[in-house]
């Protein structure tokens, strides 16, 4: 699976979701190590992708912004 591949099922994987999930489990649920999660989010962030991160407890949510 390519990177551009793997950023696009990650997004999917937190737009399937209705509350944060921790990194963990995507981590688990995408079969990449906590470290590639974590790189893959940063990149996604750089992006401009709209992610919010609690980091009391390590989740991640996206917030999907409606055009006016």
């Amino acid at each position: 699976m390519s990177r551009s591949e793997r950023l696009l099922d990650l997004l999917n994987a937190l737009r399937r979701r209705r509350r944060p999930v921790s990194g963990r489990a995507l981590a688990e649920e995408m079969g990449v190590s906590l470290r590639t999660l974590y790189r893959d989010i940063a990149s996604l962030d750089r992006k401009s992708t709209r992610l919010n991160s609690s980091h009391r407890c390590i989740s991640y949510a996206v917030f999907c912004l409606k055009k006016k």
